[in-house]
């Protein structure tokens, strides 16, 4: 059983992942409205709120991430969407560490298993 600090951790960062996928899929739904509907209001927010969210893990959790739990899991598959659906979202240069984390973690092989683009 784990600790509750040790609990509070995980949880925080499955949290803020569950956030910026909550994001993502948001700003992915605006981009499939035809482009009069668009709203660049909505889609700069939402990407304002990934990279807070992505800087956020990079300063404060990084550091927790280095086991495979629950907030770990869902920030690589929150960062593995980004990187699929954004592309042209720059979040790996503004956070080289998560960067450098998230290469690692995708060359897990049940990453590479459950990777729908495989």
């Amino acid at each position: 059983p784990l600790s509750f600090e040790e609990r509070l951790k995980q949880q925080k960062m499955q949290a803020l992942a569950n956030g910026i996928m909550d994001a993502a899929v948001s700003a992915q739904m605006e981009r499939l409205r035809k482009d009069a509907e668009q709203s660049p209001y909505w889609l700069d927010r939402w990407q304002t709120a990934i990279l807070r969210a992505v800087d956020e893990f990079e300063s404060h959790m990084i550091k927790d991430a280095g086991d495979w739990h629950i907030g770990s899991i869902s920030m690589a598959c929150a960062l593995d969407y980004i990187r699929f659906r954004h592309a042209d979202l720059n979040w790996m240069d503004h956070c080289p560490k998560t960067h450098d984390w998230y290469q690692t973690v995708i060359q897990k092989d049940i990453m590479i298993k459950t990777d729908p683009r495989q």
